[in-house]
């Protein structure tokens, strides 16, 4: 579900880093490759969303020190 945060996502069509989604496609793209696949008229009403990087850091459990967090939604802002 959660994706890990470590894990850095790569652009199905050229294999570099992925910066956005597409949720109609449920790929992953570089904005280059986006725009180029998403040129037709069919393909341009397609949702995207950039994606963050990878965080190069470890987050700790405010709660279980112990444990490393590896996924979080950004939404839910501690609800």
């Amino acid at each position: 579900m959660g994706d890990n945060l470590a894990e850095q996502k790569v652009c199905l069509s050229c294999e570099a880093n992925a910066t956005v989604v597409c949720f109609d496609c449920k790929n992953y793209y570089c904005v280059n490759c986006f725009n180029s696949i998403h040129k037709s008229p069919k393909m341009k009403i397609h949702k995207k969303d950039e994606i963050s990087p990878a965080l190069p850091i470890e987050i700790k459990c405010l709660n279980h020190q112990d444990y490393q967090i590896t996924s979080f939604c950004l939404n839910d802002k501690g609800k």
